[in-house]
């Protein structure tokens, strides 16, 4: 379902790489503050810092996946993409 919801997104975007600062779990909800970095496909490249929340359920996977960041941070980034 994730795929799907960024596909449009991502149709730009060559290769990912994901840097994790910090990171904290309570039970079931996982907390990262991290920066997403992307090759886009024009030759150009862009990041995003940002907070994001995993819920999971017993059997590990992810059932709930927020992201926070800087609205203007990512139109700087990525205007254009």
């Amino acid at each position: 379902a994730m795929r799907e919801a960024v596909a449009g997104f991502m149709a730009n975007v060559a290769s990912c790489n994901w840097e994790t600062h910090a990171i904290a779990a309570s039970g079931h909800t996982v907390l990262t503050e991290r920066t997403d970095g992307f090759a886009l496909k024009d030759g150009r490249s862009a990041a995003i810092r940002l907070m994001g929340i995993f819920e999971l359920n017993g059997e590990g996977l992810i059932t709930a996946w927020r992201d926070y960041f800087d609205m203007a941070e990512f139109q700087r980034e990525f205007v254009g993409a």
